[in-house]
């Protein structure tokens, strides 16, 4: 999927031309949509693969809302300077119409984003492009309706063009700066153009929080994350195109079966689940006077052969 996706960008074809599109509804000038278009195909070809569990996935959904608004941004929590994941359960999305979607990759890279100071200038800063997509496969509502268009040559013409790629949208990261909330007003030229074509704006999904909690549990003990061998067949694909070739996998770990109650052990459990998890600040360094995020007390009980299930109610992500 990674070479598909690089591949259709690359062509500079109607792919390319859709998403430049979608990347322009925001406010941008084709020119510097189309340049971003081309930033991310640059960033899959430098990309590092991972694959998410649908278990893991869960976990970073709650993880996610259990961050602090002014948490900063840190490239340096990335695993890899590029990366595109795949989640095995779908990330769930609002866009600033209301609609709900199902996200499936984030691909994510460095890059330079302008915005304009106090003091009027316009000042490049660094800052890491993140790419939200939803699996047509697994449609959300949006592709739904894509897929559903009355007249049938419109939906031919999006399956063949769009493939398994339906775009949720961008967003920046920029480095320094404060994560945000977990919803985000829309402004500007975006708001405008949602009222021009009828609709009412609403607070819309802030997805670089989903990445920032999967970097953070990446480096947490809740966390297996191991290499998988490809076939040998996709990989010689992978290295022709300079690819990195593999694929990282990140899963729930297997937890040992320990303070267990007595009689526990003859109760036929149906599931697993997670008891209650938050972050934690943590001092580290010199004098303890740096800081970083840890997961704390987030582990699973049940049998491991059961389908694990997350219940806000009993897995509680505090600040």
């Amino acid at each position: 999927m990674q070479m598909d996706l690089l591949a259709r960008l690359q062509e500079h074809g109607p792919f390319a031309r859709a998403i430049s599109t979608h990347i322009s509804l925001a406010g941008l000038d084709h020119a510097s949509a189309n340049t971003l278009v081309d930033t991310v195909a640059n960033h899959l070809t430098a990309a590092e693969a991972y694959r998410v569990s649908p278990e893991m996935s869960a976990v970073t959904i709650h993880a996610a809302r259990g961050l602090e608004e002014d948490d900063v941004v840190d490239p340096s929590l990335a695993p890899t300077g590029c990366g595109i994941v795949r989640f095995d359960q779908p990330l769930p999305a609002v866009d600033a119409r209301g609609v709900h979607q199902k996200i499936h990759w984030l691909t994510w890279g460095p890059g330079k984003i302008t915005r304009t100071n106090a003091f009027g200038q316009e000042v490049d800063e660094t800052a890491l492009i993140i790419t939200a997509w939803n699996d047509t496969a697994d449609p959300d509502d949006v592709t739904l309706a894509m897929l559903n268009d009355d007249d049938p040559a419109a939906r031919d013409a999006y399956r063949s063009v769009m493939g398994r790629w339906g775009m949720v949208g961008m967003t920046m990261m920029p480095r320094g700066r404060s994560l945000g909330p977990s919803e985000i007003d829309p402004e500007g030229e975006y708001a405008e153009s949602i009222i021009s074509a009828g609709g009412k704006p609403i607070a819309y999904t802030n997805v670089a929080r989903y990445l920032h909690a999967l970097w953070l549990l990446l480096d947490q003990t809740i966390a297996d994350v191991r290499p998988e061998h490809l076939r040998t067949s996709i990989a010689k694909k992978a290295w022709k195109k300079n690819l990195p070739g593999r694929v990282t996998v990140v899963q729930l770990r297997r937890t040992a079966n320990e303070g267990r109650t007595e009689g526990e052990s003859s109760i036929e459990w149906s599931h697993r689940w997670l008891v209650r998890g938050h972050w934690r600040w943590q001092p580290y360094g010199p004098g303890k006077t740096q800081r970083r995020r840890i997961w704390i007390h987030a582990f699973v009980k049940g049998p491991e052969d059961k389908p694990l299930m997350v219940n806000p109610k009993v897995y509680d992500v505090r600040r």
